[in-house]
């Protein structure tokens, strides 16, 4: 009989306390739903008090609330190594708003990162995803307040090497800050060519 690994990615959202003897209150609390692994990952609010969550699952569909995402790379060989992110929005008061997850059969295996707001709601989500043995690129994705993709970057690398996942900060002003490492002699964002002070690390 084949077992199932079942871990439900779930978020608790707690009242603020000051004093260290107060225990905190549970607002609310969810949990996600999938046959056989789901994680998460990171976790970040915007300034009306929506929260959101990205991890990663390792199954054919994942359910938050009425929203199921389907992960396409479920059904490619070695699909069992392979996981799909996802990224969703619920309300101050814990109502999904919005789910999307990353999964295309170009691409192998994705692992999400970090996910963060700016001032104006806007939402950005950073992962890594391999496009062939040990060659991978760091991706960070803009969305709307809607869950509607606005746009996307990719790293490039040197073939046959790495790029991590990135971490995100942004500041006041909406300029985004990333970072992370990468093997090979280079790495391309845009214009902007990084080298490697050790060529072939």
């Amino acid at each position: 009989m084949k077992r199932y690994r079942h871990i439900l990615s779930f978020l608790l959202c707690l009242a603020p306390f000051t004093a260290s003897a107060q225990h905190p209150t549970a607002h609310w609390a969810r949990a996600s739903s999938a046959a056989e692994l789901a994680e998460g990952e990171a976790v970040a609010a915007d300034i009306s008090g929506n929260v959101y969550v990205t991890g990663e699952f390792n199954d054919s569909i994942i359910a938050f609330g009425n929203i199921v995402l389907y992960d396409s790379l479920d059904f490619q060989f070695f699909s069992k190594y392979n996981s799909a992110p996802f990224l969703v929005k619920y309300s101050s008061t814990g109502s999904v708003l919005w789910a999307n997850s990353f999964s295309t059969l170009s691409t192998y295996d994705p692992r999400c990162s970090d996910v963060a707001t700016d001032q104006k709601g806007y939402v950005y989500w950073a992962l890594s995803t391999s496009i062939g043995y040990q060659l991978e690129k760091a991706v960070v994705l803009k969305y709307d307040s809607l869950g509607i993709l606005l746009w996307q970057i990719e790293t490039r690398t040197d073939s046959s090497f790495y790029c991590s996942a990135p971490k995100l900060a942004l500041d006041k002003s909406g300029n985004i800050y990333m970072t992370g490492y990468f093997g090979g002699d280079s790495m391309v964002l845009g214009s902007h060519v990084l080298r490697n002070c050790v060529p072939g690390a």
